[in-house]
Parts: structure tokens; C-alpha cells; sequence
């Protein structure tokens, strides 16, 4: 019976006349049995929600559209796994910070004994990821750059060769 998993709540608190069992946050949220496993889909155990794909999911979709039009040079049938990806790292990075805003101390879980937030790792994580996407993007200011510069490498060949075929072109007209 302990591996199955629960179709509806327990009651309530208020609902069984009993008090909650373990720490009382204020909620009114059912009283689990422990020894059952949560449905599918709950959220009593969800703390910012950055690995929630209910909860990150949606901001990617928004997040989606305003990388294209910011970065008119993505095609979107070539690029739009990354993009994705992107997005849905953009949107994890943003869960954890509204959540940490709202924390006691917003950079240490316990502060007497210097202990960050467990998330810290997993946001230098996501951010390194995000960084490199937008690399391969060539969505960052230095790869854009870098961009700039070779296609403007590319459009003095160009304008060279052009005067070169004129040149040729012009000369060849002499000759006749």
C-alpha cells in the first residue's frame, strides 16, 4: 500500500478537527500521508519552481518570440531548438531570482553558519549554459562583433573583386 499513490487529498486540518503534523506554513493545504507518495501534478514540495516545467514552460513560450524579434539574423526553422533551450534557461534563471528576492537573506540559506542557497550552483550552471547559447546564437555583444567584423571582411572582398571585374571587364573593352 505504500508504493500507491493517492487519487485526492487527505483532509484538511480544519476539515479532520486535528491539527497539521509537522511544520505549519500558514497554507491551508491538505495533510499528506507520509507514507504515500504526492499526485502527479502537486506542489506542496515546490519551492521556486525553476525545475517545474508547469511553472517554466509558459514564461519560455513568452520568452520565445522576444529573442527572434531582438535578434532579427535567427531563423526560426534552423534555430529554434536553441532558441528553445535558451528560453527555457532564461526562464529557470528567472524563477530562482524572484524567488531568492524574496528570502530573508537572498544569498544565504543559513547565515550563522554561511551556508548559500542549494540553488546558487544550479543557477551558475544555467547561466554558463545561457552564455554559451547565446554565444552559438551570435547573440552576445562580442560575437557580434565578431560577426560585424567578418562580414564587413567579407564586403571589402566583395567590393574588390567587383572593381576587379570591372577592371577586367573595362579592359578587355579597350582591347576590342
Amino acid at each position: 500500500m505504500s508504493g500507491q499513490r493517492l487519487d485526492k487529498p487527505l483532509e484538511t486540518a480544519a476539515q479532520s478537527g486535528s491539527e497539521p503534523k509537522g511544520r505549519e506554513n500558514g497554507r491551508k493545504e491538505p495533510v499528506w500521508d507520509r507514507s504515500k507518495p504526492f499526485p502527479p501534478g502537486h506542489e506542496l514540495s515546490t519551492t521556486h519552481g525553476a525545475f517545474s516545467p508547469s511553472k517554466v514552460e509558459p514564461r519560455a513560450a513568452e520568452l520565445v518570440p522576444v529573442i527572434y524579434e531582438l535578434h532579427p539574423h535567427l531563423d526560426e526553422s534552423r534555430d529554434a531548438l536553441a532558441v528553445h533551450r535558451l528560453a527555457v534557461t532564461l526562464a529557470r534563471i528567472e524563477r530562482v531570482d524572484a524567488w531568492l528576492a524574496e528570502q530573508d537573506d537572498p544569498v544565504f540559506a543559513d547565515v550563522a553558519r554561511g551556508k548559500a542557497h542549494r540553488v546558487f550552483e544550479r543557477v551558475e550552471r544555467w547561466q554558463r549554459s545561457a552564455t554559451a547559447l547565446e554565444r552559438q546564437l551570435a547573440m552576445s555583444p562580442l560575437t557580434r562583433a565578431q560577426l560585424g567584423i567578418t562580414t564587413a571582411h567579407a564586403m571589402d572582398l566583395a567590393s574588390l573583386w567587383a572593381a576587379e571585374d570591372e577592371n577586367t571587364l573595362d579592359g578587355e573593352a579597350e582591347d576590342a
